[in-house]
């Protein structure tokens, strides 16, 4: 059984992590929510030009969604959001399998049930 010191420090580090995570997840949210305005806004304006030239590049339906830079910033911001939001969701897995190995390490063992043990060979 490890040390209970390192096992508490290791839980308090853990948890401290998954604090973090949700700030990050919220900060990511707000970013992601910004982005889709800034998307929505970009389809009515019609006052700034787009950064590449969409019409050329890409299938007539895409060069309809990119409009304008506002456009092209606010999808960029969205993608950055929701990546973070992944990435605290695949840490906040990590982070609960972790947790469960350190309560599996703290837990005593369980008493052998009624039939289970030693065997008698019938001695």
């Amino acid at each position: 059984m490890p040390d209970t010191s390192d096992r508490d420090t290791r839980l308090d580090e853990l948890l401290r992590e998954r604090t973090d995570s949700r700030r990050t997840a919220t900060l990511g949210w707000m970013v992601g929510g910004a982005g889709i305005g800034l998307w929505a806004w970009g389809l009515f304006a019609d006052e700034a030009m787009p950064l590449l030239d969409w019409a050329g590049l890409a299938p007539d339906w895409i060069a309809a969604m990119f409009r304008n830079w506002m456009c092209e910033a606010g999808l960029v911001l969205s993608g950055f959001g929701t990546g973070r939001v992944w990435a605290v969701q695949y840490r906040e897995w990590r982070i609960g399998g972790e947790l469960d190995e350190l309560a599996a390490q703290s837990r005593p063992a369980a008493p052998p049930r009624a039939g289970e043990g030693r065997r008698h060979d019938g001695y």
